[in-house]
């Protein structure tokens, strides 16, 4: 027997071996027959496996689990079928290299298999998401069945980064309009509000899947859903239904928790941090915001002038029922004078009236009787129904005619009081509070128009200037006001008490058409108290003088004070 040892090709594949067996006759020498045999070979690559681990418990998961959760990781060995076969019945030898704080000390973490290795694990906990790293290292793999050598494999040591994330931890939070807490909300009696019950998570890990919770409704109040819900939503909403009298007391809505939804990555149900969350509500008569805003256009009304708006108020429901109806009964005006003393309303205005803001042809109420004391009355009777709906905003102006025969040069129109403004629930009828623009209940608004003046309709007596005195620092500049009775060129000139120019002014109708038209001026003409070379004059009186196209002229005196 001869034998011979042969080293197989780098290549794969098939290949054919030739043996020529050849000889001489032992007793003659003569050459025998020559005997060929021909041996075909297949050449296979060595034994080589894929190591692949794996979280496959909880199911689904890549490389994330929750803390504090049991999990299963496995390393599976799959043999490569392009490689030569294996040695039959041998397995491979893992060592398992974890953090021990994934151990409770009875897991092995040497293990030998032949197509997967198990290791079961549990998640510690941690404050944070932290990231861990897992490795395989391969102490043994099964022969190469052809060459009888260990079988290889593309890395000796498998790493596996696993995050361990915060589990999915659950509160429950009750809401009333964005509001919570033990801060009462108040309820407009009889009236219905929506209450939210919202699922915050405190943790990293997701949750999903079905949970119940429960709302639960002290005496007197009412709602057409169902007080237990099963959801998957973050959010449910109950419409609720204030009770129709009034409590010296808040009372407390209950939002339940019954049960939890899943964590994500573990599977079971999610930590619950806080399992009942409530809401004070306060029922009461509501209230109402009242804000002013201008709506003037100037400081100067002429006398028996019509219509000139004075004061623009805007109402608002600002209680957290869902549509509330309210009913605006009436608003009182006062009238002063430039000190805060109260004057007769007839030596004012002849009418009042409030119109709605942006809509002058609609009147809302009018007053066309005023007397000797200061306030006047606008009844809002005859306004539309439910004038104030839900969260609308509902504005309007007050517009006053000033008296022909008006006695003063000056007044103020005021809503101070609270008092003032009377408004009511439209279902029950009680009155409403008045709440400021923080939304404080208030006595006191102050709400004022400023001063208007008052000039005749005549360029002698009109023509005059504000403020007066002047040129301190908060009065740095006066402004003349003059009514023309016709469109005229306008001169102006200011002298001192000898005679002397200190400062003039000339508009022609086609180069300066705002100070020359027909009508009352009183902010296109403004002097800074200087004289023609740019210079601040004295202190003292000073003359100023006025004069028109068609002969007319007026006088008045200025006072500069420093």
């Amino acid at each position: 027997m001869v034998t011979w040892t042969v080293k197989a090709p780098a290549e794969a594949g098939s290949n054919t071996l030739t043996l020529t067996v050849s000889g001489r006759d032992y007793r003659s020498n003569i050459a025998l027959t020559n005997q060929v045999r021909a041996l075909n070979v297949t050449t296979q690559p060595p034994t080589r496996f894929t190591l692949t681990p794996r979280i496959i418990f909880p199911a689904g998961l890549s490389n994330k689990v929750s803390s504090e959760s049991p999990m299963r990781l496995a390393l599976y060995i799959d043999h490569r079928e392009e490689t030569a076969p294996q040695v039959a019945g041998e397995a491979a030898t893992i060592r398992l290299n974890v953090p021990a704080r994934f151990l409770d000390g009875s897991e092995p973490l040497i293990k030998s298999g032949s197509d997967s290795l198990v290791w079961n694990l549990a998640a510690p906990a941690v404050s944070q998401d932290t990231l861990f790293d897992v490795q395989f290292s391969v102490t043994a793999l099964p022969k190469d069945a052809n060459s009888g050598l260990e079988a290889t494999t593309e890395f000796m040591n498998v790493y596996f980064p696993i995050w361990v994330v915060r589990k999915a931890r659950l509160e429950v939070l009750a809401q009333v309009q964005g509001r919570s807490g033990t801060t009462p909300i108040p309820v407009r009696i009889g009236n219905e509000f929506d209450l939210f019950s919202i699922l915050s998570n405190l943790g990293s890990a997701d949750y999903y899947g079905s949970y119940q919770v429960q709302l639960r409704l002290p005496s007197g109040y009412t709602s057409a859903d169902g007080l237990t819900v099963s959801t998957e939503s973050d959010t449910v909403k109950w419409r609720v239904k204030a009770p129709d009298v009034f409590r010296e007391t808040p009372d407390t809505l209950m939002v339940k928790l019954l049960s939890a939804p899943r964590d994500y990555f573990s599977k079971t149900p999610a930590d619950i941090a806080q399992d009942s969350a409530i809401v004070l509500i306060s029922p009461e008569a509501g209230f109402m915001v009242a804000k002013s805003f201008p709506v003037r256009t100037g400081s100067v009304g002429l006398r028996g002038g019509a219509s000139l708006p004075m004061l623009g108020l805007s109402l608002q429901n600002k209680d957290q029922s869902i549509g509330s109806r309210s009913l605006l009964d009436t608003i009182k005006v006062s009238f002063r004078n430039k000190r805060g003393s109260a004057v007769a309303a007839r030596s004012v205005v002849s009418r009042i009236a409030a119109v709605r803001h942006g809509n002058p042809a609609e009147v809302l109420a009018e007053n066309n009787s005023p007397g000797a004391a200061s306030e006047m009355v606008l009844n809002f009777d005859k306004a539309v129904p439910d004038t104030i709906r839900g969260s609308d905003l509902f504005a309007i102006d007050i517009l006053i005619d000033i008296a022909a025969e008006a006695n003063l040069t000056d007044f103020v129109m005021v809503v101070d009081s609270a008092r003032a403004i009377v408004a009511r629930d439209a279902i029950y009828h009680n009155r409403l509070s008045i709440a400021d623009s923080t939304l404080n209940r208030v006595q006191y608004l102050g709400f004022s128009s400023g001063t208007l003046v008052v000039m005749q309709n005549n360029l002698e007596e009109s023509f005059c200037n504000y403020p007066n005195p002047f040129g301190t620092a908060s009065r740095p500049t006066t402004r003349f006001v003059y009514y023309l009775k016709q469109a005229s060129d306008v001169r102006i000139k200011i002298f001192t008490l000898t005679g002397d120019l200190v400062q003039a002014w000339e508009y022609t109708r086609a180069a300066h058409p705002r100070q020359t038209s027909a009508g009352v001026h009183q902010d296109e003409v403004i002097w800074d108290g200087r004289n023609g070379r740019g210079e601040k004059v004295m202190n003292g009186v000073y003359l100023a003088y006025l004069q028109t196209d068609y002969s007319e002229m007026a006088l008045t005196k200025i006072a500069v004070v420093k």
